[in-house]
């Protein structure tokens, strides 16, 4: 998350952190979304965290380390404002403050740590209805 929150406070700019922690569907998502900001001139002010984490499977004998770790996680953007050029919130009244993910986790030889693989929105939102 911090390193998104970076590059959305940035406006979109050096899209390229995101390799860092993000591969495959994940990471063409990521770029997707920092060009639109680059391209709306928005940034985010504040930070996004995960209130809660359910796994829901892990595979420490994948060979290739692929889909090695899936979670579900419930994103909290309470503290985040996507702002326009002008300074004026973007943020839709109707944004839910906390939002449930499904996500995949792959392990990276090279980098040596877990980086994100996929991210999908999980329709069943019960990890964020935790307390």
């Amino acid at each position: 998350m911090k390193v998104s929150d970076e590059i959305l406070a940035d406006g979109g700019k050096n899209p390229e952190r995101i390799e860092q922690v993000a591969k495959g569907a994940a990471l063409r998502a990521a770029l997707s979304g920092y060009q639109e900001f680059r391209t709306k001139e928005l940034r985010s002010v504040g930070l996004s965290k995960i209130d809660h984490v359910t796994i829901q499977r892990f595979s420490g004998s994948s060979a290739n380390g692929e889909d090695l770790v899936s979670i579900y996680a419930c994103l909290d953007v309470s503290s985040v404002e996507v702002l326009d050029k002008s300074g004026a919130s973007v943020v839709s009244p109707q944004r839910p403050a906390r939002q449930p993910f499904q996500v995949s986790e792959d392990w990276d030889k090279v980098k040596q740590l877990l980086v994100v693989s996929s991210r999908e929105p999980w329709a069943d939102g019960g990890v964020c209805e935790q307390d």
